[in-house]
């Protein structure tokens, strides 16, 4: 008989633990339709057509959302789940701290190419991207070094 109630509530706990993991998926999901939150998304479609005037990298499809607007209560929910935010699908690139915000950036990588590059940045500006696409990681240290040369 003890061992059946140990069981359960070992069952429980586990239940409990894994409900309580956000996806990406799911935060994207949660925080769309905020009060007060912004959303930008641009289609395959868009980038094609962008992609004639500037290289794109391979991105083809951009969501932010934004919850500069959201109330504090939605800010402060928001980072708390960015913190708690566990997903199997994603590694995590980078972890930051500093001046009051939090930004975590994820990838999705299936067969050496990023499928999904996601920023999450928790605090005063708080925002959700994500971009889509088949990049190549030799592109993200173009990217990046295109933006230190300004």
């Amino acid at each position: 008989m003890n061992k059946k109630i140990f069981y359960t509530i070992m069952f429980l706990f586990a239940t409990l633990s894994v409900y309580s993991q956000k996806s990406v998926n799911r935060l994207f999901d949660e925080y769309v339709g905020a009060k007060d939150a912004s959303k930008v998304r641009i289609g395959k479609a868009a980038m094609k057509i962008s992609s004639l005037f500037t290289d794109t990298y391979g991105a083809e499809v951009i969501e932010v959302i934004s919850l500069d607007e959201a109330a504090d209560d939605v800010k402060q929910r928001f980072a708390n789940a960015v913190k708690a935010l566990k997903d199997a699908d994603y590694e995590t690139l980078v972890t930051s701290n500093a001046d009051g915000n939090s930004i975590k950036i994820m990838l999705r990588i299936e067969k050496d190419v990023i499928r999904e590059l996601v920023v999450l940045s928790a605090g005063k500006d708080a925002a959700l991207i994500r971009i889509k696409g088949k990049i190549q990681k030799s592109d993200i240290a173009k990217i990046i070094n295109k933006g230190y040369a300004k």
